[in-house]
């Protein structure tokens, strides 16, 4: 999993797969975070953030 792609443009965002947890496995669905700066582009760039909110989960809470 080290090579994923993790900068979408805007209009890319809902395109972003889901990827499984590493902790519990269950698919989590990307939060789409522009980049500081680029909100006068007319398509930004952002980060893909995956975040689990399962309770029992270490590494999907921090965000993979």
């Amino acid at each position: 999993m080290d090579n994923v792609q993790r900068i979408y443009r805007r209009t890319e965002k809902n395109l972003i797969p889901r990827r499984p947890c590493p902790d519990c496995g269950t698919p989590v669905r990307a939060v789409w975070r522009e980049h500081p700066g680029f909100s006068a582009d007319i398509n930004p760039q952002g980060d893909a953030i995956w975040r689990c909110l399962g309770e029992q989960c270490f590494t999907g809470r921090v965000g993979f």
